[in-house]
C-alpha cells in the first residue's frame, strides 16, 4: 500500500438494505481501487466482500452476484465456491468473468450491489451512493447493521475500523 497523507474526507453514504440473511453478509466493497488491493494477478481492481457469520460452511456454488438488484443472475459464482463459517470471500469487479471475478465493474459514481440464491431469492442487497478513491465500506463489526468507511480496506479480512 503506498503512503498516504493523513487528509480525510467527509463522505454520505445511503443504503437501502433489502433481504437481510442472518448468515451471509455483503461485508465491505470497493468501488474505485486505485492502490490498495490487489487481485492474485497483481491488479488493482473494484471488489466487495462476503462475510459467513454462521457457525457452518456455506457452499455458494451456482449463487449469483449482481451490480443492478434488476438482473439478479448477471454472475453466477463457479462450482466450488464455499465459504467457512466465520470467514470472509472477495469477489472481485472486474468484468474478467471468471472464477471469483465478476463480469461488471463497481461504478465509484454509485450503484448496486446484491448476492442472490441459486433460485434468485436475494440474500443481501443495498444501492450505494458515490465513493471516494480508496476508501472502503465496511461493516463494523463484520455482518452488523452499521456502515463505516475506512482508509484500511480488507478484502477476505475481518474489517479494521
Amino acid at each position: 500500500m503506498n503512503a498516504m497523507s493523513a487528509s480525510y474526507v467527509p463522505i454520505l453514504l445511503i443504503f437501502i438494505e433489502v433481504g437481510l440473511s442472518s448468515e451471509l453478509f455483503i461485508n465491505e466493497f470497493l468501488a474505485r481501487n486505485d492502490l490498495c488491493c490487489e487481485d492474485e494477478n497483481g491488479v488493482n481492481e473494484d471488489f466487495f466482500e462476503i462475510y459467513n457469520n454462521g457457525d457452518t460452511e456455506v457452499n455458494l456454488s451456482g449463487y449469483f452476484v449482481t451490480d443492478d438488484l434488476t438482473d439478479s443472475a448477471k454472475y453466477q459464482l463457479p462450482n466450488g465456491t464455499v465459504i467457512a463459517a466465520g470467514r470472509f470471500l472477495a469477489i472481485w469487479c472486474d468484468s474478467d468473468s471468471s472464477g471469483l471475478h465478476a463480469n461488471f465493474n463497481l461504478k465509484g459514481d454509485g450503484e448496486e450491489i446484491g448476492l442472490f440464491d441459486t433460485d434468485t431469492t436475494m440474500i443481501d442487497g443495498f444501492a450505494y451512493d458515490a465513493q471516494c478513491t480508496d476508501v472502503s465500506s465496511v461493516r463494523f463489526p463484520d455482518g452488523s447493521e452499521i456502515w463505516n468507511s475506512t482508509l484500511s480496506p480488507t478484502p477476505s479480512e475481518a474489517n479494521e475500523f
